[in-house]
């Protein structure tokens, strides 16, 4: 008995951080023949004044906080889940000490990016934050195996999106 108790709370631990936490996802167009050779796609979001307050007043829940490095850890191997480029080994770097606040996030890559996208997080949602949680898309770049871009954003739907605002920012990816 005591064993399924513990199972239940793990379960409800492992959800509840589903309610405080999203993604925004993006969705790349273009050239296919722009899109070739790309191993690696980096993202960067910059925190809007909502999720910089909220960062503020919580630094334990910051990447290198107390509690903040387990939640970036969890999300790391999830976010390639929910993407529908096919993807692997998410690297997620927070810097908030910054006169721009960011959250960038590299993931590897297999396959042809193109009509696909990528989840970019964990940001809290507004629920968390008590205010509109909201980014602004930097910057977004696709690599070659030996590092080199091979890709750029021509342009896009929007720069800025809530947390969990279900439509994507379409991205229209170029030759660099």
């Amino acid at each position: 008995m005591r064993w399924f108790i513990g199972a239940g709370l793990v379960l409800v631990l492992a959800c509840s951080n589903d309610d405080e936490y999203g993604v925004v996802e993006l969705e790349f167009t273009g050239r296919s023949a722009a899109s070739a050779g790309t191993v690696e796609v980096a993202a960067t979001m910059q925190y809007l004044d909502c999720l910089v307050g909220f960062y503020d007043g919580h630094p334990e829940l910051r990447q290198d906080g107390t509690e903040g490095a387990s939640i970036f850890a969890e999300w790391e191997g999830r976010l390639c889940d929910g993407s529908s480029v096919s993807c692997s080994s998410v690297e997620i770097s927070q810097n908030l000490d910054v006169p721009v606040p960011v959250l960038t996030v590299e993931y590897a890559v297999s396959g042809d990016v193109d009509g696909r996208g990528v989840q970019v997080g964990p940001f809290p949602t507004s629920d968390t934050a008590g205010c509109q949680a909201e980014v602004h898309m930097r910057s977004v770049v696709g690599r070659n195996a030996e590092g080199v871009g091979v890709w750029t954003v021509e342009s896009f739907s929007s720069a800025d999106a809530v947390v969990g605002q279900g439509a994507p920012i379409s991205v229209t990816i170029g030759e660099t």
